[in-house]
């Protein structure tokens, strides 16, 4: 499969590659406010050993991909701020490895470099993440998060989700219970 890269006003949204190894190093030592939205009742801590290990791994099989399940966010300076993905999801609106078991592509956001938040890159990116997925996958498309997430709420709404599923108090981030909240994209 050919390299991505897609340009669009202010972000693009590409490929991983080895530079970007060391943001997410940081990301995950250093730049850690990100992971306060993102799944924040995950154990989110990862050795710089195994991100090394996961991404040149990820590198070397980028030709033999046969979807795109992720990319990278940069400003139209260069400068690498995040990434979207994409995971399956079935009938509980669960993660599901099993594509035979999937009713749709649930799409996500993570701006980790909080400097560029507010600014617009991840409504731009988002959007044109869900323009792509739309284009290349042929599933219903989803996105979830938490009642906390208040970005993600906006931001699902914004660009025309719709709340279809809430599982009340099933996240505790400190010693709190928030929903958990799925929205759907109808066409």
């Amino acid at each position: 499969m050919l390299p991505v890269y897609i340009k669009h006003q202010n972000v693009v949204l590409r490929d991983y590659k080895e530079t970007d190894i060391e943001d997410e190093i940081r990301w995950y030592s250093t730049e850690t406010e990100w992971q306060n939205y993102d799944a924040p009742w995950e154990n989110n801590s990862i050795t710089e050993y195994e991100i090394r290990r996961r991404r040149k791994s990820r590198i070397a099989n980028l030709p033999n991909r046969t979807k795109i399940t992720s990319l990278e966010i940069d400003t139209e300076d260069g400068v690498h701020i995040g990434w979207v993905s994409l995971y399956y999801i079935d009938q509980r609106y669960m993660y599901t490895v099993v594509k035979n078991n999937a009713i749709g592509v649930a799409i996500g956001i993570d701006i980790c470099e909080s400097k560029y938040w507010g600014k617009g890159y991840g409504t731009a990116a988002f959007s044109y993440w869900l323009d792509y997925v739309r284009k290349h996958y042929d599933f219903d498309i989803y996105t979830q998060t938490w009642s906390g997430n208040i970005r993600m709420i906006s931001l699902a709404k914004r660009l025309g989700f719709k709340l279809i599923n809430t599982s009340k108090e099933i996240r505790y981030i400190n010693g709190e219970k928030y929903d958990s909240l799925t929205f759907s994209l109808y066409d």
